[in-house]
């Protein structure tokens, strides 16, 4: 009986496993109604972060930037 049960068990798994529907991940977009044209706009979710650099007498410098917010982040470093 028990050897029978466990190829059973084996194989529903794998059926399930192979059969079960698959996640798709996109990202979210919300749609605003503008009145001015028929286009909407979508909002980014995450913060676009990145590195801004400058040169001060010959010594390169860099500091986060948030560029959803337009904000610095933090202190100017050494590169």
């Amino acid at each position: 009986m028990r050897k029978k049960i466990i190829p059973i068990l084996m194989l529903a798994f794998t059926f399930t496993t192979m059969c079960s529907e698959s996640v798709l991940a996109f990202p979210q977009c919300t749609y605003l109604n503008n009145t001015d044209n028929s286009e909407g706009t979508c909002e980014p979710r995450a913060n676009k972060i990145d590195y801004v650099y400058k040169v001060v007498n010959g010594v390169l410098y860099k500091r986060l930037y948030n560029f959803t917010t337009q904000e610095y982040i933090g202190n100017w470093i050494k590169a």
